[in-house]
């Protein structure tokens, strides 16, 4: 499964940033396969993957439409076995 997942927002470009730390030293055949998004507890998007971008820690982004206080909450899943779930919270932009 994921050891990590941390997300992070961008409302200027609504832009949401999610970084998985998944060790995999074959990452053709044990990757992550799917990152999930949901806002608000409504589906916002599903991403499909067969293989990872690193062997221990990668970044994807993705054009996520939010508001300030929306909840986004992805999912990333093991193409072998465990997921792991983190949510965020959309705050203002500090100037």
């Amino acid at each position: 499964a994921p050891q990590d997942l941390a997300l992070s927002y961008n409302m200027q470009t609504q832009t949401l940033t999610v970084t998985i730390t998944h060790k995999s030293f074959f990452t053709g055949t044990h990757y992550i396969k799917q990152v999930e998004i949901k806002k608000n507890n409504e589906p916002a998007g599903k991403n499909d993957y067969t293989s990872q971008l690193g062997k221990t820690t990668f970044v994807y982004t993705y054009q996520i439409p939010a508001a300030v206080n929306d909840i986004l909450e992805v999912t990333a899943s093991c193409n072998i076995q465990g997921k792991k779930t983190a949510t965020l919270k959309v705050n203002a932009e500090k100037k």
